[in-house]
């Protein structure tokens, strides 16, 4: 005899994990997860209800809002005037808040000053919060910055560097390699997280700590205008002020990864270990939260270090 209780308790577990699948694109954590939403009595519309409400849904739907921007701008792509008249000239960009990581940038930002000095390269810096609220809010500054060269008509390369990242080899010739890169038809220098031929390798799939990027080149302005469009728009004040944790906000790595992927620009990239050969940086620990201030001490100390043994006393 079938023991009714029993078959309606595995219908509402069964439903239990349909909802978790239809509203956030998988199954529960755990069994537990399932039973106790069934042994608590919660129909499923409270279920769904209260998945909706979670700061999961909500990412997910701002990263399907993301891919849907992305995919737009991709439609425009062909209509670009590919290149323009390109200049020499190179700017290092890197930047901070005005309060807690600053210290790191007043460490690397010496170190990075002297080599561009030696090598003729522009250096820019800004200390503040372009967009957002809090001190990591800080990240999305190098988009604000890099949508204000574009603005101004700047058809060079940017570098772009972290503040925990300094130019580890001073002899070597920026401006020539990326001249180079450039005379190849390549238009951006990434750095790979993954090597080429191991499982996890995407040629998109890069750290965005450090790169270097042709303005001379129509997709790459359109990449940086598509950048900083999901950051004016896909998030209010409100919704700035809230994001306490790093993960509040789509991370701006991930979203040019996207960029990247979706606009398949592949063939203009020129992928590799970028930071190993030109830069060194003192990554934080957990790369999806802020660091402790005793670890941001041990980081600052690192990049002191590296640039004495490479710089001697700046």
């Amino acid at each position: 005899m079938v023991n009714i209780r029993n078959f309606f308790d595995k219908a509402h577990e069964d439903a239990v994990a349909v909802a978790y699948m239809s509203i956030l694109g998988r199954q529960p954590e755990s069994e537990d997860i399932i039973r106790d939403n069934a042994r608590e009595g919660k129909s499923i519309k409270n279920i769904i209800d209260e998945l909706k409400s979670s700061n999961e849904y909500k990412y997910n739907k701002k990263m399907s809002l993301m891919d849907e921007i992305i995919k737009v701008k991709k439609e425009n792509i062909s209509k670009i005037v590919t290149t323009e008249r390109a200049q020499d000239d190179v700017i290092m960009v890197q930047t901070s808040d005005n309060v807690r990581y600053s210290k790191i940038l007043n460490v690397s930002s010496k170190y990075n000053e002297e080599y561009c000095y030696k090598h003729k390269i522009n250096y820019q810096k800004y200390k503040g919060i372009c967009k957002g609220v809090h001190p990591h809010h800080a990240t999305f500054n190098r988009i604000f910055m890099l949508k204000e060269i574009v603005d101004r008509g700047f058809s060079g390369w940017v570098c772009y560097v972290d503040a925990d990242a300094i130019v580890r080899n001073n002899s070597f010739s920026l401006k020539e390699n990326l001249s180079a890169l450039r005379k190849k038809n390549k238009h951006m220098w990434l750095h790979s997280v993954f090597n080429v031929g191991e499982d996890n390798y995407n040629w998109w799939d890069i750290n965005a700590g450090c790169f270097a990027i042709d303005l001379s080149f129509g997709i790459c302005k359109e990449i940086i205008n598509v950048w900083y469009e999901i950051y004016s728009n896909l998030y209010s004040i409100k919704e700035y002020e809230a994001a306490t944790r790093w993960d509040d906000i789509i991370d701006d790595q991930i979203s040019f990864q996207h960029i990247l992927k979706i606009f398949d620009v592949e063939v203009f990239c020129e992928i590799g270990k970028m930071q190993d050969e030109f830069f060194f940086q003192a990554l934080r620990s957990v790369s999806h939260d802020v660091s402790p201030e005793a670890e941001l001490l041990m980081r600052m100390t690192r990049l002191e270090e590296e640039g004495r043994r490479i710089f001697g006393d700046c």
